[in-house]
């Protein structure tokens, strides 16, 4: 099951702005998979604000990083 399937049986779960925020500041931006296009080269998970849920993986609360940053 990919994670948006995941997602979807899950009800859709979301972290808020503000969480995803403080993953982002705390996790990703100061980790070396982070590229300057803004996406994780471990996983591919995009890491831009303002996407809609279905593609960035951060803002899906069934979601985790699998280095087990968040």
């Amino acid at each position: 099951m990919d994670a948006n399937e995941k997602w979807k049986a899950a009800g859709r779960p979301e972290r808020t702005d503000e969480e995803v925020a403080a993953i982002y500041d705390t996790h990703c931006r100061p980790c070396e998979h982070l590229t300057k296009l803004g996406t994780c080269a471990q996983c591919g998970c995009i890491l831009k604000k303002n996407l809609p849920l279905f593609t960035a993986k951060i803002k899906m609360a069934t979601e985790h990083c699998p280095l087990d940053n968040w």
